[in-house]
């Protein structure tokens, strides 16, 4: 059956206007004292924090937001953002002016996303600069009027009116203004700073406030802060569609799943909602929700569901983050659902319930929000440049020194004596003199001396060794000892051969701990994000491979943990960030050289780029997983293939080289960002993939355009992926000599396959 119901999510009935207050400087002592006067007159107002966001501010900042207000910035030290900009340049201004309180507010969990300029000084460098890091800006020099309603979720750049004595503008004047704004069905933005006893320079009177707020009421206008904006303009509903065991009563949707064959039914509630406001950016949702006898779910991924489900128009790919699961019993709590990826969103379904799992689970639909989520790992070090030395190649870094591009015949045979070079060897210079990136493959799980004799016939010059294979049941104790002899097998496989077999053949080898200490929990998280021993066992792991490999040449670097994975909060220090930290930081304890490979969430997607933090250590390379879209990549594999197989390209589906270079787009911005080196550890199309030889084409000459090192997935590891078989599924794969998927391959390999 289907509800339409009122929901918060959905956006603001706006046919009378809308009216936002801004306040700046951080006069919390007024703002906090007139929260009254808003609840009563049912109006949200912008707030913009100037100077440190400590203990005190973070406090007074939280209660404004919990009363629904929305938060901003207005500089750490209140600086003219065009100046400093051309004084210190763009990082220069946003590590003395911006990035200090963003860090604040992200460590006090304190949602920030819009900025207001100091003295209302702007120019479009700086508007372009800071809407990287804030979703609207607010000025007031320029004002030129209210703008219509149907373009408030579109709009980056506000313009507003000052209220206040200086202005010669009290609350008399701007009342006189609304009738106008509201008959227009327009959008009025004002700024003030402080809302004291009596309106003084730069700061209304609560008299002020409460005549225009009632005025704005008694129009019928909605009165709402700057993270409300998204959501004007559209339906004010949402329309609910119910299965068998699911019901909605007074705004509340019940669940009654039975226990025994009936579970597998569960029940749920779906709508359709508008995420486009919310492009290339994080969007999340919160609802108040209980649960009461919620049975174990036939598959990890479901039973509660608090879910989006959305196709992605440019990866062409569908997407279904979803809320971690409950069992058993919960009180009514805020659950949050968060998508951390830079994707892009149209249509959205909400869905909401309990799948394949019986019990009982209600939740309150007047409470649903969306929201920016806070990541629950560390968003850090966004202006840092990272540094390499010898003997990390310098071939993928950004703005290299140019005394490197040198002709071959210039070198001396004493490059090495000249302090300043970060190579170690001449050969490693040419490298970097020719442009050639490492380019080669994933190993299987036991390499061979034909292994090694084949990659080098093909030309490849890097090897990403795969320690995969280690069972662990997601539900059963950790056996660390059992794991620590698969792991020296693994490790005894590396050191006697594989490193000296790729040395005898001029490559250079990936160390990839492929299966971590614990694998992955019941929710496809790593274990060690929610298990403090697995977490420490996992950095005590990487202490001891350092020490036993400390001056080893021929690694490439460590690989920390492949396809990392967190979708909930986890144990303090055991984010997936961070134990790559701790992870890296106790290498370098042992090894100051030896570069660390670090990747990125979402199984180590090109979108989680987007909330990726560079790491403040010398010689660590970011490493990307191509499989975008996932759909062609991966049919029959993951999903069903149809009668006709998808190709590649594809009109119909938008599938191009183009979208490609759009998927890595966050992956290309980290570099460009912050100089760091990248290297694709995964990419390929499985072997029956109409197209898949034009699809490796395509991404190779990507990863040469921007120098980027890659291996192929995967050499000699499963027929379907293998360059060496074909096939019209994962039943009828047999060796072929030459496929095409092999041609392309070889030609990436050797080089033939230039930037596009």
């Amino acid at each position: 059956m289907s509800l339409i119901l009122s929901s918060a999510v959905a956006a603001t009935a706006a046919a009378n206007g809308v009216l936002c207050l801004t306040f700046d400087d951080s006069r919390f002592s007024d703002w906090e004292a007139a929260l009254p006067i808003f609840a009563a007159h049912g109006a949200h107002a912008t707030f913009f924090a100037y100077h440190d966001i400590d203990d005190g501010a973070a406090a007074s900042l939280r209660k404004l937001s919990e009363a629904g207000h929305s938060i901003g910035l207005h500089g750490l030290k209140h600086q003219v953002a065009p100046d400093v900009v051309a004084k210190l340049g763009e990082d220069g201004y946003l590590a003395d002016e911006i990035e200090p309180q963003l860090a604040a507010c992200r460590a006090a969990g304190l949602p920030v996303r819009s900025f207001a300029y100091p003295m209302s000084r702007h120019t479009p460098q700086t508007d372009a600069l800071l809407l990287r890091h804030f979703d609207r800006l607010r000025g007031g020099g320029d004002f030129a009027g209210a703008f219509p309603v149907a373009e408030a979720a579109s709009r980056r750049y506000l313009p507003g009116l000052g209220v206040g004595p200086k202005y010669r503008r009290g609350g008399a004047e701007v009342a006189a203004m609304l009738p106008g704004v509201a008959a227009s069905n327009a959008v009025l933005v004002l700024y003030s700073h402080g809302i004291g006893e009596t309106a003084e320079g730069v700061s209304m009177s609560r008299a002020d406030l409460e005549t225009i707020l009632a005025a704005a009421e008694s129009l019928g206008m909605a009165i709402v802060g700057f993270d409300e904006l998204d959501r004007l303009g559209a339906e004010p509903t949402l329309v609910w569609t119910t299965t068998q065991y699911a019901r909605i009563e007074v705004g509340r949707l019940m669940i009654d799943v039975p226990p025994g064959e009936e579970a597998a039914k569960g029940g749920l509630a779906s709508a359709e909602i508008d995420l486009s406001p919310w492009d290339g950016r994080p969007v999340g949702a919160e609802i108040t929700a209980s649960g009461r006898g919620i049975g174990k779910p036939l598959h990890w991924y479901n039973g509660l569901k608090f879910q989006f489900e959305y196709e992605d128009p440019v990866a062409g790919d569908c997407f279904y983050p979803n809320t971690a699961s409950r069992l058993g019993d919960f009180p009514e709590q805020t659950i949050r659902l968060g998508d951390f990826s830079a994707a892009t969103r149209r249509k959205a379904r909400l869905v909401l319930g309990l799948q394949e799992a019986s019990g009982h689970a209600e939740f309150d639909l007047s409470s649903l929000r969306l929201v920016e989520p806070v990541p629950p790992w560390p968003v850090t070090n966004r202006t840092h440049r990272c540094a390499y030395r010898a003997p990390v190649e310098m071939s993928s870094i950004p703005n290299c020194p140019q005394i490197f591009n040198v002709h071959k015949a210039s070198l001396s045979t004493n490059i090495n004596d000249n302090v300043d070079l970060p190579f170690v060897n001449n050969d490693e210079h040419l490298r970097f003199v020719n442009n050639q990136p490492f380019r080669g493959c994933m190993s299987p799980h036991r390499m061979t001396e034909d292994d090694f004799d084949t990659l080098q016939s093909w030309g490849a010059t890097l090897l990403r060794y795969q320690m995969w294979g280690y069972r662990q049941k997601k539900d059963a104790p950790v056996d660390f000892e059992a794991y620590d002899r698969w792991l020296a097998e693994k490790l005894d496989h590396f050191d006697s051969f594989v490193l000296p077999q790729a040395a005898a053949r001029g490559m250079k080898v990936v160390l990839d701990m492929h299966t971590p200490p614990g694998n992955r929990d019941a929710a496809n998280d790593l274990r060690m994000c929610h298990d403090a021993e697995c977490a420490g066992f996992f950095v005590e792991t990487w202490r001891r491979i350092a020490v036993r490999f400390k001056g080893r040449e021929g690694i490439y670097g460590y690989d920390l943990v492949n396809e990392p994975m967190q979708t909930s909060e986890a144990l303090p220090g055991c984010d997936f960030w961070t134990l790559q930290k701790r992870a890296a930081e106790a290498i370098r304890e042992i090894d100051s050289d030896v570069p660390v490979i670090v990747e990125a969430n979402s199984q180590d997607s090109p979108s989680a780029f987007a909330t990726l933090s560079p790491l403040d250590l010398t010689n660590v390379i970011y490493e990307v997983h191509m499989y975008v879209p996932l759909r062609f990549t991966h049919q029959g594999v993951m999903w069903k293939q149809g009668k006709t197989p998808d190709p590649y390209p594809n009109a119909e589906k938008g599938w191009s080289a183009e979208t490609l270079r759009g998927a890595l787009e966050p992956v290309r911005d980290f570099q460009l960002r912050h100089g760091a080196k990248i290297y694709c550890g995964e990419f390929s199309a499985i072997a029956w993939a109409p197209g898949a030889d034009q699809y490796l084409r395509d991404c190779i000459a990507i990863f040469e355009e921007y120098g980027w090192d890659w291996t192929y997935h995967a050499f000699r590891e499963w027929e379907g992926w293998s360059v060496e078989h074909e096939g019209p599924d994962a039943q009828h794969l047999v060796p072929a000599a030459d496929t095409t998927r092999k041609c392309a391959l070889l030609d990436g390999l050797s080089g033939r396959i230039g930037p596009r």
